[in-house]
């Protein structure tokens, strides 16, 4: 299945906050059980290159802004505790495995300013539409092949 690939390129999650505080478990399994998943599957084909979505809400209420990239995680939801312990597997990857892996931590101003975090549907929390990167992932590479599950 995944002959020939360098790497990947991992966008798949469940991202409302909101929804992910009302059904825990649907963040947990989707995006935790399907990225290990995933990551079984790319040790399998030795596959040793990983970008990974994630988000800033891994930092929860910051004490400072912007947010160092070392500063403690603390997240306030499912769906941020969902990625944090996601990077937490990819270093432990990275140190046991030799997975090489870059994760991309995004902050939409909706999270931001939200007074109520339980008002969003699933995937949809009124920030940057998930779409976009793959979208602009597409148009850099141009010509070049790629598979991009959004």
């Amino acid at each position: 299945m995944l002959a020939g690939v360098d790497a990947v390129v991992h966008f798949a999650a469940y991202i409302a906050v909101g929804e992910s505080t009302r059904e825990p478990e649907l963040y947990f399994s989707n995006n935790v059980g399907g990225t290990v998943s995933l990551l079984e599957v790319m040790a399998r084909a030795r596959v040793r290159r990983l970008v990974f979505s994630s988000t800033a809400g891994i930092y929860g209420n910051p004490e400072h802004v912007p947010i160092a990239e070392d500063a403690r995680f603390a997240p306030v939801s499912p769906y941020g505790e969902s990625k944090a312990i996601l990077e937490k597997i990819l270093g432990e990857l990275d140190r046991y495995r030799g997975l090489r892996s870059v994760a991309l931590r995004y902050q939409g101003a909706r999270f931001r300013n939200s007074p109520d975090p339980a008002s969003s549907a699933r995937g949809r929390d009124g920030g940057a539409d998930p779409r976009s990167s793959a979208m602009a992932i597409r148009r850099t590479m141009g010509r070049a092949s790629a598979i991009i599950f959004t």
